[in-house]
Formats: C-alpha cells, sequence, structure tokens
C-alpha cells in the first residue's frame, strides 16, 4: 500500500477512534480508498465506468447494446459492494491494513440504474446481481464493438 492510501486509511481510523460520525468529508475520503482499491487511481465516475472491469450482466449487455458510450455511462452506476455505512461502522480500532484489505475484498461494481434501485439500502447488497469480470476494460469493448460495426456497415455498403 503506498503512502498516498496509507495516510487516508489513517485519518478513517482516527476520525473513527474519535467517534466521529461520517460526514461528507469521511466520505469522501473513502470513496477515493474504494475507488484505488479497485482501479489504483482515484477519478469521477465516467472515467471509473470507462476502465472499471467488474460489472453486472446487465451493465454488460446494455453495454453491448448502446449506441454512444456517455448514454451507458448515464444508465449506470458504480456501487459499493459494501455500504459505505457499513465500513464506516466496522472502522473503529482497525489498521490500515485491515481497513484496505475491507476496502479491496469489496470494490465497486458497475450496475444499470435499474438494478441499483432495487438493492437494499443495508444488510446483503447483491440482491441477485450476477457479477462478472470483463477481459477489457468498457471502454475498449465499446471502441472494438464499435469498429466492427462501422467495418461491417462499409462492406455490406460495398456488397449493395
Amino acid at each position: 500500500m503506498d503512502t498516498f492510501i496509507q495516510r487516508r486509511l489513517e485519518f478513517l481510523i482516527a476520525e473513527a477512534n474519535a467517534g466521529e460520525r461520517q460526514r461528507q468529508d469521511i466520505s469522501m475520503v473513502m470513496r477515493v480508498v474504494s475507488n484505488y482499491a479497485t482501479l489504483g487511481l482515484n477519478a469521477a465516475s465516467h472515467r471509473i465506468k470507462q476502465l472499471n472491469r467488474r460489472v453486472s450482466r446487465e451493465a454488460y449487455e446494455l453495454l453491448l447494446r448502446a449506441k454512444d458510450f456517455d448514454q451507458w455511462s448515464k444508465a449506470t452506476i458504480n456501487e459499493h459492494e459494501l455500504l459505505l455505512a457499513e465500513v464506516w461502522s466496522r472502522t473503529p480500532g482497525l489498521t490500515p491494513k485491515t481497513l484496505w484489505k475491507i476496502f479491496v475484498d469489496h470494490q465497486l461494481t458497475t450496475v444499470t440504474s435499474d438494478e441499483d434501485r432495487n438493492l437494499p439500502k443495508s444488510g446483503e447488497r447483491d440482491a441477485g446481481i450476477e457479477v462478472s469480470w470483463l477481459e477489457q476494460t468498457p471502454r475498449e469493448i465499446y471502441e472494438t464493438l464499435r469498429v466492427n460495426n462501422s467495418e461491417y456497415e462499409r462492406r455490406k455498403d460495398r456488397s449493395l
């Protein structure tokens, strides 16, 4: 774990040990740590969706049908497998290494907006969502499909 993440984990643990509630600044630091645990970097939601290979089957199928990547991005959500509030409740007394493991073991999954609406707001979060690990990033898959479809259309036009 690099020093950037180490300092953020130490901040979270210090705040939790001090009995602080989960404020906005704490939630933002938790999101940064979660992004690093999932992708090894911090980025805005759209960029995470471009890179996150952990997606639900429905989000993947939606990607395959997407006419525009931005449209797919707007129709999906980066969801925490374990609610940040649940992570926060487990934080007091942990070591940075143990807290980091929680984030690594419960990475972000890109799901459809419909799936997100059906997720329980507490407790078990999978709600029957089938999660896949893609061989390429969603952006790479979209670009490959776009190029292949363009080539198909060119060939079809030539044959007419």
